[in-house]
């Protein structure tokens, strides 16, 4: 089956706007993953899907560096699915030792919960999960650093104050009826994002990017903070460089398994695109609730731009995340 699968994948180079092409590797895992996203999401076909995702993991885990394999999460929901429960098992202790997931509390709560994993729950490889997560858990975030994540959880905690109110309370502003939190509190909102922008700039220029084996599954806190205090500092013509800064860095290490290309392209779409309420490069951002893409800077080219960083074509993304297809778009004929 495995020589039937690498046989299927054809491996192109295309030249982006950047200069740089992905690892030619790196190709042969972004196709074998989204042919797998391809029979999952179009074909309905779970299992041959999981043939090819885990024919995708294990070529991620035997040619990268990098601790990142997105796959993962999606591995031990379809397995169990599936009622695989070895298979769950596995993907579970791979999730620890590759992925460094969360702590326990929150990392257990579907598990517990969600009806999905209810034949993973009755097998005896559940117990033994649990029994395993300590030491696991202990060896794999070793390899984290603490200490920069610690600068960036703090930043987000801030800018999370600014959000809630909180600073305007703390700072007894709301003591004065005529206060106007929706006027002065977007104004320290943005004046705090502006701050925690440069912060976040100068920890990279001093440290370098965090890798994803550095963060771990805290990556969110890191894209948290790179998110939020870039979209909103858009007004303020003289960060417009902070944008190219990121721009260019995500995408490297996009093109090098480093850092996930769904996360680079939330940042184009969503950081920059949605927030200035321009066309998106990839439509990887649906509006939130609203489930609506405000445009695309190229339609026709679409998918073109989004198989350069390994995305799956937008028509499988739109089935993924159901969200509607932009007018203008022609579905590719394979999936007609």
């Amino acid at each position: 089956m495995r020589g039937i699968i690498f046989s299927f994948i054809i491996i192109t180079f295309t030249l982006n706007s950047f200069g740089q092409v992905i690892q030619p590797k790196l190709r042969v895992y972004h196709n074998l993953k989204n042919t797998g996203a391809d029979y999952l999401y179009h074909n309905r076909d779970t299992g041959k899907a999981l043939q090819f995702y885990d024919s995708a993991f294990n070529y991620f885990v035997s040619n990268f560096d990098s601790s990142f394999c997105e796959l993962i999460p999606e591995l031990y929901r379809l397995h169990a699915s599936q009622g695989n429960s070895k298979k769950v098992y596995e993907y579970l202790r791979k999730s620890i030792q590759i992925n460094h997931s969360n702590e326990k509390p929150e990392y257990f709560i579907p598990f517990n919960k969600d009806d999905n994993y209810k034949v993973f729950r009755n097998s005896r490889y559940w117990q033994l999960f649990i029994n395993e997560y300590d030491s696991l858990y202990k060896s794999a975030t070793s390899m984290l650093n603490w200490e920069l994540m610690s600068e960036y959880k703090s930043i987000s905690q801030i800018d999370q104050i600014a959000r809630q109110g909180q600073l305007a309370k703390t700072e007894q502003l709301c003591l004065d009826s005529s206060y106007d939190y929706d006027k002065i509190g977007w104004a320290l909102m943005y004046d705090i994002d502006k701050i925690n922008l440069l912060k976040v700039i100068n920890l990279i220029k001093e440290n370098g990017f965090l890798k994803y084996s550095e963060t771990g599954g805290k990556i969110g806190v890191y894209n948290f903070v790179l998110f939020h205090s870039f979209s909103s500092c858009q007004r303020d013509t003289s960060l417009r460089w902070t944008y190219d800064f990121l721009d260019s860095l995500l995408f490297s290490n996009v093109l090098i398994g480093n850092y996930p290309p769904q996360l680079y392209a939330a940042f184009k779409d969503r950081s920059y695109a949605y927030s200035c309420n321009k066309p998106q490069k990839y439509g990887n951002w649906s509006g939130g609730s609203k489930k609506i893409i405000n445009g695309l800077q190229d339609i026709e080219n679409v998918d073109k731009l989004r198989y350069e960083i390994g995305l799956p074509s937008l028509c499988i993304q739109s089935l993924m995340d159901g969200f509607k297809l932009p007018e203008g778009y022609k579905i590719p004929n394979k999936y007609k």
